[in-house]
């Protein structure tokens, strides 16, 4: 089993490092990560720029992006998943990058009724 592990990046450590500061009582831990932060906001920025539709986008507490567009016609709906991941992808990691849990449905969202 391969383990992609992204390093830190400075505005990460800084930001720890400020916690840290604000909060010297506590003890910083770690969680378990699919992939960083600022990796899955890389694939959040680049998954909205292709999305031109009723859609949320987030990231798990793992670091996994997750994806859901609503409206969509059937046909259109396997284009648009690939047009996703193809996003997901344009990112520093790359095809190393991991894939977004991506979720269509033709219904609208209960939010633009």
């Amino acid at each position: 089993m391969a383990v992609h592990v992204a390093p830190l990046t400075d505005v990460e450590r800084a930001a720890i490092a400020s916690v840290a500061a604000a909060f010297p009582n506590y003890r910083l831990v770690g969680v378990q990560a699919s992939q960083s932060y600022a990796e899955a906001d890389a694939q959040i920025t680049a998954i909205n720029a292709v999305l031109h539709r009723d859609s949320t986008v987030g990231m798990d507490i793992d670091g996994h992006v997750t994806v859901t567009v609503f409206g969509v016609a059937d046909k259109d709906k396997a284009q648009l998943e690939a047009a996703i991941i193809r996003a997901s992808q344009q990112v520093p990691a790359g095809v190393h990058a991991l894939p977004p849990i991506v979720n269509i449905s033709s219904e609208p969202s209960a939010l633009s009724q």
